[in-house]
């Protein structure tokens, strides 16, 4: 039982850092893309 919940716990945290990158990511290619329109 333990051992399936911190399985599901690590299955979170990957799914929340993919999140964040892929939120970084689109961050960055924002400000890159106003970097060359100014």
């Amino acid at each position: 039982m333990l051992r399936n919940q911190e399985l599901r716990a690590a299955d979170t945290a990957d799914a929340a850092w993919a999140a964040l990158m892929r939120i970084s990511e689109i961050g960055q290619g924002r400000s890159s893309l106003h970097f060359v329109a100014s």
